[in-house]
């Protein structure tokens, strides 16, 4: 697992300071943070979002960067995991999903080679289709 824990292990943190300190980090890799040591993510205005794996969480929290990355934050009963994201789902969800969801991005990618392959291993006419047609010119590659 990804986590480091955090310099504040005693002190009352802000989210000022948490949110530049994670964005320090490599995205994905979590900062730990003991909830008594901030204020509640809604008051420093992170939205709830139904995007993100739950990992045992109660909720996922985001916070939208002006540079297009967002800031992730998933709860739990006594302590938040933050980590920064490539790109917020809800203003670029095609990007989210190819560089933040890499292993579903990746198993979808690998679902498709297998479909694509099983469907020439047990249907050769569809590939002997594709290359008269590429002979044809009738598909520019």
């Amino acid at each position: 697992m990804n986590s480091v824990r955090n310099k504040w292990d005693r002190i009352i943190a802000s989210w000022n300071d948490l949110i530049k300190s994670v964005q320090e980090l490599p995205p994905h890799v979590d900062l730990l943070i003991k909830k008594s040591q901030v204020i509640e993510p809604w008051l420093y205005g992170f939205r709830k979002s139904s995007m993100g794996w739950k990992k045992g969480a109660l909720r996922n929290w985001r916070l939208a960067l002006s540079n297009g990355k967002s800031i992730h934050i998933r709860e739990y009963a006594d302590h938040f995991k933050i980590h920064w994201d490539i790109a917020d789902p809800r203003k670029n969800p095609l990007k989210h999903f190819v560089y933040d969801t890499r292993r579903l991005y990746n198993t979808i990618r690998l679902l498709l080679v297998f479909i694509t392959s099983a469907a020439f291993i047990y249907h050769p006419e569809i590939l002997q289709a594709l290359i008269s047609a590429l002979e044809r010119g009738a598909i520019i590659p």
